[in-house]
């Protein structure tokens, strides 16, 4: 069983209590927000408090809206095989695979020369790398860019208190225009981690924003 399928099982389980309510029920909707709490740490990264599993979810969830609408809308189009009446005829077979063999995860983003672009000192899984970096060379460009690995990385230590270490390859969130885009690439690039705050001690001591969905 693949991690998206693991994490699709976990998430079905709680969508029933999340979406007791019709959709229309406004105050269904103030109501669990009342009942979360986000907090955004120096990276933008969400921590995400509830009352429930069902309350925490749709934290999560909004959190990730709010970083990535645009992705969220697109995996959305591709999983239907839609993609095409957003992005023309390019995407037909993109649409064909989906409507033959569900979901693909073909996201294929625009690479251009003239842009800045990080290099990446990283090798691909086969040749024993982790973390992975995947490039190839683009049609129609000089350079090479990434185009798979592990775009986040984590190391776990389990002990009285859990600590951790991770890394983006870009940021937690997917608008261009958000601070937290790409401020943890140069740290990608050096391989160097930040802090994970479990705790909500920690969280609290590196908090740059804390709301309610819909604030």
């Amino acid at each position: 069983m693949t991690l998206r399928s693991t994490f699709l099982l976990c998430l079905l389980s709680v969508l029933p209590a999340l979406f007791a309510a019709e959709p229309g029920d406004l105050g269904h909707w103030k109501d669990r927000a009342s009942r979360v709490e986000i907090v955004r740490d120096e990276w933008g990264i969400a921590h995400v408090y509830g009352k429930t599993d069902a309350d925490t979810v749709f934290g999560a969830l909004y959190a990730q809206a709010e970083d990535d609408f645009h992705r969220i809308e697109q995996n959305y189009l591709v999983g239907l095989g839609w993609l095409a009446q957003a992005e023309g005829e390019p995407a037909v077979y993109s649409d064909l695979r989906a409507r033959l063999f569900g979901l693909t995860g073909d996201i294929v983003q625009p690479v251009d020369d003239s842009k800045p672009s990080l290099a990446v000192g990283m090798a691909p899984a086969p040749w024993g790398a982790l973390a992975s970096f995947e490039a190839w060379e683009k049609q129609n460009t000089k350079r090479i860019y990434g185009s798979g690995g592990n775009s986040f990385v984590a190391a776990v230590e389990f002990g009285p208190r859990v600590r951790a270490k991770a890394i983006m390859a870009g940021g937690e969130s997917g608008d261009p225009a958000s601070p937290h885009f790409t401020d943890q690439a140069q740290r990608y690039v050096r391989a160097e981690f930040r802090e994970v705050w479990f705790y909500p001690p920690d969280v609290s001591a590196h908090a740059q924003r804390q709301y309610r969905p819909g604030d």
